[in-house]
């Protein structure tokens, strides 16, 4: 739907038209638009189910009882390829539509020096990844929890990660964004040598990986 033609007033009007019962006058939640018409002074718009949310597949197929992840395999496939390595350090992940950084250890500096990623504590991996500058974006970040734990194949024994895709990805603490609400001196964390998630204090040391949405 081109709306980019309505100016603010006019767009305000046709949403009051076509939603006049509700506030600010946008569809119903979880409805998008499909189509509209403008006929006899009146606006006419037809809506429908903004679809089931987005799950990709853990990836296990081993299983051991009916009823386990590896039996079920709930979710969608991800797409092949999935992922995309871009020539430039990063690589795009066609499922989640999110670039990475392939290795940050090849950024060097504060990211360490090539194959040896450097740690630090978590204001830091936030400061460092907001103030990133490479292949062409300057909109990179630490990933949230969600965005993190879409990398690991939990089909995988020992490290989760494939690191023919993710070079000298390291096995142990990867940091993400998100804070524990419960205590907010500690962030959600992931070991990519089990797959295991935990929190641990802002204080504490680990690596970065910058993410940005393409």
């Amino acid at each position: 739907m081109q709306m980019s033609r309505y100016l603010p007033i006019n767009l305000y009007i046709r949403q009051a038209l076509l939603y006049p019962l509700r506030s600010p006058f946008l569809p119903p939640v979880g409805k998008v638009e499909k189509d509209y018409s403008y006929a006899a002074g009146k606006l006419a718009g037809s809506l429908v189910s903004g679809g089931p949310p987005v799950i990709f597949k853990t990836l296990q197929t081993y299983s051991i009882r009916t009823g386990d992840d590896g039996n079920i395999q709930a979710g969608l496939a991800y797409p092949v390829p999935r992922y995309v390595d871009n020539g430039d350090n990063t690589i795009t992940d066609n499922g989640t539509g999110l670039m990475w950084v392939k290795d940050p250890s090849q950024l060097g500096g504060s990211w360490g020096t090539p194959g040896t990623p450097d740690y630090m504590v978590w204001n830091d991996e936030i400061d460092l990844c907001l103030g990133l500058d490479h292949a062409g974006h300057q909109d990179w970040r630490m990933p949230n929890l969600r965005e993190l734990i879409s990398l690991p194949d939990y089909e995988r024994i020992g490290n989760v990660i494939d690191t023919n895709i993710w070079p000298n990805f390291p096995p142990s603490i990867i940091d993400t964004s998100t804070l524990l609400r419960a205590n907010i001196t500690r962030h959600f964390y992931s070991a990519f040598s089990t797959g295991i998630l935990g929190t641990r204090t802002n204080t504490s040391i680990g690596y970065p990986r910058p993410v940005r949405t393409t």
